[in-house]
């Protein structure tokens, strides 16, 4: 799996996770005080929502701009080699044809 498919499935379960958050606060904040005997207030659970979103969208554009700086020296490197192979086959043709007759 490369990294962009792997942020990909990140951004859509955090999505998914922040649209669940943003719907059913009143609903999580009874699940959380039933199962765990939490009585955390609903803008605290949607405070957690947009910290673990926020986080997402900044590793999300570092990865980003990383990947794009890497694809971007691939192209690079294949013009570089690209310009080597055509100069190395111009010097196998001046290699066969002699110097001072011009003679193949």
């Amino acid at each position: 799996m490369n990294i962009d498919r792997l942020i990909a499935v990140v951004g859509v379960l955090v999505g998914v996770v922040a649209i669940i958050i943003a719907i059913y606060t009143a609903e999580l904040h009874e699940v959380l005080q039933k199962t765990y005997s939490l009585s955390e207030p609903g803008y605290i659970i949607v405070g957690a929502g947009v910290v673990a979103l926020s986080i997402f969208l900044i590793l999300f554009f570092s990865f980003r701009s990383t990947i794009q700086r890497e694809r971007e020296k691939g192209r690079n490197y294949s013009l570089r080699v690209d310009a080597l192979e055509g100069e190395l086959r111009h010097y196998r043709e001046k290699m066969h044809v002699d110097v001072v007759t011009g003679i193949p």
